[in-house]
């Protein structure tokens, strides 16, 4: 994630650098405890999700009877696999909507830049994956970042989702967008080239640090002992990206100039220079300056513990360029390792005990072909016979012993309610998840398909809950888009994205802020598709006093000429 900002800020003094790393290591220390805690119950979430057999081992110990069987019979993934498979069959897109009074053509284009952005660089599937994991841990992150790479002026608009083992976070926040933290870090392990691609423009400070060049060269640093979950950190010695790259993001404040104009009332930050707004001043003298301090986030960029950068948000933004989505969230808890929950967390006890229970009766059955003996003292010829096991084996015994010498143990029966047992722990999954078995589509008892299509609505109310702290999600991802293409994307960029001039109104920050309002639409592929699966509902809401002519001039088929030819011969032939 390339920082390559439009300025290179200036090298750090060494008060300056200790500050920033003072106050990183201030919030290690304060929450980190919790992070890490968190951190073990998510990563245990994660081996139930993939079918770990030595997770049993570890969480319940050897003493529960299962430690000669390393079987795993897993439920739990569909109970993951049905919320993340539906969001991804009903996926919605980000839509810009104008408020009242302001100007629709302006939402517009944000919407088409969005759609483009989104469609190029894979949006959707980052969405879908930050959901799935979260369904998993209980937490994931959606990262927008500007890489240089092939636009060294204003960037590409890019997307990247962050597992919860590579964050560290306020663990006191309470609001799901995350946007009560007071800091957010996280951290990277990288090679050579990859540091020299995320931070093209500091080549010379990297060099200052003593990062080397050559490509394959392993560079040498100590291990500090944070984010102990990922697996570059568990696998640091061989893992091959010996470079430890963080990025810290932390609340703060800057200057800010307002102008303020008493006829109209309007307010708006003033970005340009204040010999700029002097001019300004001086051709409206009625315009009132206020200064003041804004609340915003900013950033330090650290290299094997080197201070590379640190200043304010090198995407011009004031909020953390880090969207949490979440699942299972409940602020009232105390503890960050039962307030942030996924779903597998609650169903991992079922999981195990129909585990256990079915080891149990597979042990039964493999009892059976050789239970065992109760024999007397010299009442066979080779007491070693005893232990064979397997179809033909024959027991020799001596001469004068009796028949209840040796006498074999029956086999252990399995009893009926085993069974019974077995099938309702199946079911306990379903139970706690709130996913009943016709959401699977796997319902075995013979009910009316209204009562199954009941079940299914009410299984999704349970769920509904986590579709919709997605939808805020994506809200406050597409205020972020809005924010970071106004501040990083030439007017000639967005012209050769949308094929539309801007308008005036497009740089206006106030109208990120006040003039819009994100909504989730329909999701297509492209922005003609839109315009038409938008155009075909209006359609079906009003009837016929919505022009099917238009309709048809928005939608995406072949020979739509004719079409049109045809409609407007048909009308003519009705007026004659």
């Amino acid at each position: 994630m390339s920082i390559y900002p439009k300025e290179s800020a200036s090298w750090q003094d060494d008060a300056n650098d200790r500050e920033i790393l003072a106050l990183m290591q201030e919030s290690s220390d304060e929450h980190s405890s919790a992070n890490l805690t968190f951190q073990y119950q998510a990563s245990q979430d994660v081996r139930f999700y993939v079918g770990d057999q030595k997770v049993w081992r570890d969480i319940y110990g050897q003493d529960m009877g299962m430690d000669q069987y390393n079987l795993n019979f897993n439920l739990l993934h569909r109970y993951v696999e049905w919320p993340s498979g539906y969001q991804r069959q009903n996926r919605k897109t980000i839509n810009v909507i104008p408020i009242e009074g302001s100007d629709q053509k302006t939402a517009d284009q944000f919407t088409k830049l969005i759609m483009q952005i989104g469609n190029r660089e894979n949006l959707d599937e980052t969405l879908s994956t930050s959901f799935h994991s979260a369904c998993i841990t209980g937490i994931n992150f959606i990262r927008p970042y500007i890489d240089y790479s092939s636009d060294p002026l204003s960037g590409d608009l890019k997307f990247g989702s962050v597992p919860y083992n590579a964050i560290l976070f306020d663990s006191y926040f309470k609001k799901i967008d995350g946007s009560d933290c007071s800091f957010m870090w996280q951290r990277s392990y990288v090679d050579n080239e990859e540091i020299g691609l995320l931070l093209p423009s500091y080549k010379d400070r990297l060099k200052d640090i003593g990062i080397n060049k050559r490509k394959g060269a392993r560079q040498s640093t100590s291990y500090d002992m944070k984010f102990k979950f990922m697996p570059e950190s568990i696998f640091y010695e061989r893992s091959g990206k010996g470079i430890i790259y963080d990025e810290f993001f932390y609340r703060s404040t800057r200057n800010g100039i307002f102008i303020y104009d008493p006829v109209t009332l309007k307010q708006l930050e003033w970005v340009g220079s204040r010999e700029k707004l002097k001019e300004y001043i001086y051709e409206f003298p009625r315009i009132k300056v206020i200064e003041q301090d804004v609340t915003t986030v900013k950033q330090a960029n650290v290299v094997n513990g080197h201070v590379i950068y640190n200043g304010g948000n090198t995407l011009g933004i004031d909020e953390f360029p880090l969207v949490p989505v979440v699942t299972y969230y409940t602020p009232e808890s105390n503890s960050l390792d039962y307030r942030l929950q996924g779903i597998i967390r609650g169903l991992r006890d079922a999981q195990y005990l129909y585990n256990r229970t079915t080891t149990n009766i597979l042990k039964t059955i493999e009892s059976q072909p050789n239970s065992g003996w109760i024999a007397k003292a010299g009442a066979v010829v080779n007491p070693t016979s005893l232990f064979k096991s397997g179809s033909g084996q024959v027991i020799f015994r001596n001469k004068g012993s009796l028949p209840e010498d040796l006498v074999k143990i029956p086999p252990g029966s399995i009893q009926p309610g085993m069974f019974e047992i077995q099938t309702e722990l199946k079911k306990l999954p379903g139970e706690i998840s709130g996913t009943p078995e016709e959401l699977m589509g796997s319902a075995s008892d013979d009910v009316s398909g209204i009562r199954a299509m009941l079940r299914q609505g009410a299984g999704l109310v349970l769920l509904r809950r986590l579709f919709d702290q997605l939808d805020t999600s994506m809200k406050v991802l597409g205020r972020l888009c809005v924010k970071i293409i106004q501040n990083n994307y030439t007017p000639g960029k967005v012209e050769r994205i949308i094929n539309e001039t801007p308008t005036d109104e497009f740089r206006d920050r106030d109208f990120g802020n006040y003039d819009i309002a994100i909504e989730e639409g329909f999701n297509t592929s492209t922005q003609r598709q839109l315009a038409f699966a938008q155009a075909l509902n209006l359609k079906e809401i009003m009837g016929d006093e919505f022009p099917s002519s238009y309709v048809v001039k928005k939608a995406t088929i072949q020979d739509k000429d004719e079409v049109i030819a045809e409609m407007k011969e048909k009308i003519g032939r009705a007026h004659v």
